[in-house]
């Protein structure tokens, strides 16, 4: 079968944008364009990889009425300008039509990197014929397209994607199936002779669904004074969903859509803002800016509030019918009416608490009708007492999600809330820490006045985990003999201290820090020495520094009462903000300039290399991203240094 290739023009968007997208996006935008295209049933077929690793491959088949060879070469051949724009309905079914800018096929290199068109279409004889086309995502602006054969298969369309990209495999997920359902919906609704299936799963909305409301919305004028009707639909679902506001338009199609906030309790739901004049900004390619119209904008802003008002009333509806059970059963812990609008807002208050409370605590309604009674009490009284903490305690506690507090009672069954806490506090507190660290070691003023022995030095030995979580501080501020009776204290007391570590000038060496871990291996042990060289970060690191730390390691490596013991390895780091261009050389003709390594001495065990305080901070905000990222926490600076304040006030007297 000979094929050709034949270039892309593009006409109104870029193709780089339109071939990026999440997975559902992607797939729903290859569904919308089989049912413009008249067909009845869509299989997403999802081609597990040997042994069930993962996807393979995905292949959108459909039962359409496919289209031409000509007008395939136009299809493809252009970017915008789609056929659709000539008319609302599809050819065949008359059925309404979703998209209009001819932009749906690239969505498919969204999914992988290489995506087949096989199409059979009934010619104007009435004979069947077939042809194919290849998209490949390195080379967007162009396609190959075969010559068109005879065929003895229905019409359609077989869309086939390969090299699928990373992530594209929640296209399986539970909630990808969900967040399809939620966006067919109402076409689904609509036509109810149309089957959409995902995998072995079918689309059905009226399985899943738990109640619909409608809501008229003020109607919006445009620049042309015509009036646009706007309606909001909410879709309770039954299974788990993202809480998604769609805009649609006038028929319900989804057109782009906006997260909602997660403080509207423990409800699945979907919202859909209808009108026709979201197909006008549709029209005009202004939809991804609907945020930015102020009329789309006011008119999102209602439907949220008419979202909140809603499900707020559901809220309240059923922690009155709570509250009369706990009244009959006469554990309530107020009696009679409220007798001043204060207690009633504090009864108020207390019925809202009560019952997420309750929500949250799955054993609540089964304990002894005693049990629940003092609880109830206990918890009027906290209430009255009005602490912040507990305020705050209980406000986070009530925008759980239920998903969320199954997820936490599991949690306290394998922990507890104390560790958790304790945990987080560890992380909050080194992410302040290096926060304020920063700030004083390189803001102009304050790393002038810094010191490095009696303040920087202190600061670090109490905080010796930013240099390396694995060690163990040893030797603080003392010299090298002091060194070798840590050695005799937890290694070896064989060894003999019958004179003093000195260097070659035999000075004493006073140095800084120093760390040391053991790794116990299956035959053998290895001992792992860590000492590090303060400068304050005012000061750039010069020939004379190197010549310090040198003196050190040619110290320890000679004297032969370090070597007592196999398998001791030395790393010694100068640590400053700055280097000179002697050292600078002295790194780029080292062992490693990639390491900042000046020696790497394998004989002796014996490593000599810069660190700078930037390389230090980064490396231990890299390893505290994940919990940051998880725990929501953004360092304030004011905050940070706070924090420093607070732990070393002692330390910092003239810097912060």
């Amino acid at each position: 079968m000979t094929k050709k290739r034949m270039s892309v023009e593009i006409k109104e968007d870029l193709v780089e944008r339109l071939s990026q997208a999440a997975p559902v996006k992607a797939i729903s935008e290859l569904i919308w364009n089989s049912l413009d295209g008249d067909a009845t049933e869509v299989d997403v077929n999802l081609i597990e990889k040997d042994l069930g690793n993962g996807l393979s491959q995905i292949i959108v088949q459909d039962n359409g009425r496919g289209f031409s060879y000509t007008d395939a070469s136009n299809y493809f051949k252009n970017l915008g300008g789609s056929w659709k724009r000539q008319t609302d309905k599809t050819l065949g079914f008359q059925r309404k039509i979703h998209g209009r800018e001819g932009r749906g096929r690239y969505k498919a290199l969204a999914l992988g990197s290489i995506s087949t068109w096989e199409v059979c279409f009934k010619t104007k004889l009435g004979n069947n014929e077939r042809f194919t086309i290849v998209m490949s995502a390195d080379d967007y602006k162009s396609f190959l397209i075969s010559e068109p054969t005879k065929s003895d298969l229905a019409s359609g369309v077989n869309v086939k994607i390969e090299n699928l990209h990373k992530g594209t495999a929640s296209i399986t997920s539970e909630l990808a199936v969900q967040n399809l359902t939620e966006i067919f919906a109402p076409y689904l609704v609509g036509y109810k002779d149309v089957k959409i299936r995902i995998g072995k799963t079918r689309l059905d909305p009226q399985i899943t669904v738990e109640n619909v409301t409608t809501h008229a919305l003020n109607s919006i004028e445009d620049q042309n004074r015509q009036v646009h009707k706007v309606e909001l639909q909410i879709i309770e679902w039954k299974n788990q969903t993202e809480r998604t506001l769609y805009l649609c338009s006038e028929d319900g199609f989804p057109q782009h859509q906006i997260e909602l906030s997660s403080n509207i309790g423990d409800y699945n739901f979907s919202a859909y803002i209808r009108s026709s004049y979201i197909s006008t900004l549709v029209d005009t390619a202004q939809l991804g800016l609907a945020e930015m119209d102020k009329k789309m904008r006011n008119t999102i802003s209602q439907a949220k509030n008419r979202i909140q008002e809603q499900f707020r009333t559901r809220t309240a509806e059923k922690a009155r019918r709570i509250v009369e059970d706990w009244k009959k059963e006469q554990i309530y812990p107020f009696q009679g009416e409220s007798d001043s609008p204060l207690a009633e807002v504090e009864r108020q208050v207390f019925d809202i608490v009560a019952v997420n409370l309750q929500n949250f605590t799955p054993d609540f309604e089964n304990a002894p009708k005693k049990a629940r009674k003092l609880q109830l009490h206990l918890l009027r009284s906290a209430i009255e007492s009005s602490p912040n903490d507990l305020q705050k305690i209980i406000s986070e506690v009530m925008q759980l999600s239920r998903s969320k507090q199954r997820e936490f009672a599991e949690l306290l069954e394998e922990t507890t809330l104390s560790a958790i806490i304790q945990a987080s506090k560890t992380v909050t507190n080194r992410l302040k820490f290096i926060a304020g660290l920063e700030e004083i070691v390189f803001e102009t003023e304050k790393k002038k006045r810094l010191k490095e022995r009696s303040q920087l030095h202190r600061i670090l030995v109490e905080n010796t985990w930013i240099l390396g979580e694995k060690y163990n501080l040893w030797v603080s501020d003392g010299d090298l003999t002091r060194v070798l009776e840590k050695y005799k204290e937890h290694l070896n007391p064989e060894i003999q201290i019958d004179k003093p570590v000195a260097l070659e000038n035999n000075k004493r060496g006073i140095i800084d820090l120093m760390l040391s871990r053991q790794i116990k291996l299956q035959n053998e042990s290895v001992i792992e020495n860590l000492v590090i060289e303060l400068k304050a970060p005012r000061i750039k690191l010069n020939s004379e520094s190197i010549m310090q730390i040198q003196k050190y390691a040619h110290a320890v490596t000679t004297d032969e009462r370090f070597h007592t013991l196999i398998g001791v390895k030395w790393d010694f780091w100068l640590i400053s903000n700055d280097y000179d261009e002697v050292v600078a050389n002295l790194i780029a003709g080292g062992p490693d300039p990639s390491k900042r390594l000046i020696l790497d001495n394998r004989q002796k065990n014996v490593r000599i290399g810069i660190k700078s305080w930037s390389e230090i901070i980064a490396e231990n905000r890299d390893r505290l991203e994940f919990f940051q990222k998880n725990l929501e926490y953004k360092v304030d600076k004011s905050r940070a240094i706070q924090y420093l304040r607070e732990r070393h006030a002692e330390f910092l007297q003239g810097v912060v």
